[in-house]
């Protein structure tokens, strides 16, 4: 069957901090003290908080396949630090906002990534977004920013369908929202739960290892440019499905 959907991760596959992880961490402490300044914990303490309740976030999503929200993680920091009960429901809410400020300003695009949109379109291939998110809404206006969101037919964002990758409820969600079948898509990602979720559901896999490497378990193909990327896109997309590419298993 000819491949139809192109199911695409974000956060280290299109999109990757500008600076190192510390520093997107602690910018984002810093700009979470500024608002709880009032409550007298030094920067450092707000980071050293922010460190933990993320560690504790991550656990719970790795043991449920379930997303925690922006808004979540701020209660569990709030938590963390002692002073849940003297925040109100507003400055939590503004609290999210600020804790995804450096998701927008301190992220650079892969190079060669509207050249991966332009190509995808021109073979008449739909496009979701599939990404582990903590809000949905600054994943879009980041695409926005970028002059990236006119490619988009449907984002299917774990934060807004509940479910994380590699659950198959959010690839399936994706399938269903572009209106093809497995055997009609590919998804393109970073992670592992990228290429188990999709081996899972019988959806081909590229492993975009051009932000970082790591050793991966799985069945798929591997590109480190947004022109590999094209390549191997434009491979399927002249392959039946029975012809079968070389594939790295691990």
């Amino acid at each position: 069957m000819p491949l139809r959907g192109l199911l695409l991760d974000l956060w280290g596959t299109l999109f990757y901090p500008s600076v190192s992880l510390e520093e997107y961490m602690r910018y984002r402490a810093r700009l979470l003290w500024e608002k709880l300044n009032e409550f007298g914990y030094s920067e450092e303490e707000v980071y050293d908080a922010l460190v933990k309740s993320r560690s504790l976030c991550d656990t719970i999503r790795d043991l449920t396949m379930r997303e925690i929200t922006a808004e979540m993680e701020v209660v569990v920091l709030l938590r963390e630090l002692g002073i849940f009960d003297k925040v109100t429901k507003n400055l939590i809410l503004k609290l999210a906002e600020v804790y995804m400020r450096p998701y927008l300003e301190l992220t650079r695009p892969l190079k060669g990534i509207k050249r991966l949109f332009e190509e995808t379109i021109r073979m008449e291939i739909k496009i979701a977004i599939v990404s582990n998110t903590m809000k949905g809404d600054s994943t879009r206006r980041l695409m926005e920013k970028h002059g990236l969101d006119r490619y988009v037919n449907t984002y299917v964002l774990s934060d807004e369908v509940c479910y994380r990758k590699p659950h198959p409820a959010i690839f399936r969600i994706a399938l269903r929202k572009l209106g093809v079948s497995p055997s009609q898509a590919i998804m393109i990602g970073d992670e592992e739960g990228d290429i188990r979720g999709a081996n899972n559901l019988g959806i081909k896999a590229i492993l975009f290892s051009g932000f970082k490497k790591e050793r991966v378990r799985g069945d798929y193909e591997e590109a480190s440019s947004a022109e590999e990327l094209v390549s191997l896109i434009k491979k399927y997309a002249n392959e039946s499905i029975g012809h079968e590419p070389n594939r790295t298993k691990n």
